[in-house]
């Protein structure tokens, strides 16, 4: 019984670890995309061959 417990309390520990760990790689990610929003979003829409609305929020002419 002892070494059921250890085992459930180990692998409770590597699952909160694996979660911290992707919740950090989520929050940097999340960061990097606000500061790299611009470059993302001509990425995006590169290539298409209209002119999206939210384009002109941002001075885009692809006209």
């Amino acid at each position: 019984m002892k070494n059921q417990e250890l085992t459930v309390v180990y692998h409770l520990g590597e699952l909160r670890k694996r979660i911290i760990i992707t919740l950090l790689t989520f929050i940097v990610f999340l960061f990097g995309s606000f500061i790299f929003v611009k470059e993302i979003y001509d990425w995006l829409i590169g290539d298409l061959n209209r002119e999206l609305a939210v384009g002109q929020q941002y001075g885009h002419n692809n006209a």
